[in-house]
C-alpha cells in the first residue's frame, strides 16, 4: 500500500511536534539547572555575609 500525502504529512507533523517537545524539555532543564546554581551561589554569599555580620552584632548586644 503506497503512502499518500496525508500519511506523509501526518508523519512530518508528528516528527516536528516530537522535536518541539524535546527542545522545550531541554530548555526547561537548562533553565532549572541555571536557576539552581544561581540560587545556590546567592545563598552561599548570604551565608558568608551573615557569618561576617553576626560577630559584629553580638559585640554590640553584649
Amino acid at each position: 500500500m503506497p503512502w499518500g500525502p496525508d500519511v506523509e504529512t501526518n508523519l512530518a507533523i508528528s516528527s516536528a511536534n516530537h522535536l518541539k517537545v524535546r527542545f522545550i524539555q531541554q530548555s526547561l532543564l537548562k533553565f532549572a539547572a541555571a536557576n539552581y546554581f544561581y540560587i545556590r551561589r546567592a545563598s552561599s554569599k548570604m551565608f558568608f555575609i551573615n557569618s561576617c555580620i553576626k560577630p559584629i552584632c553580638y559585640k554590640h548586644v553584649k
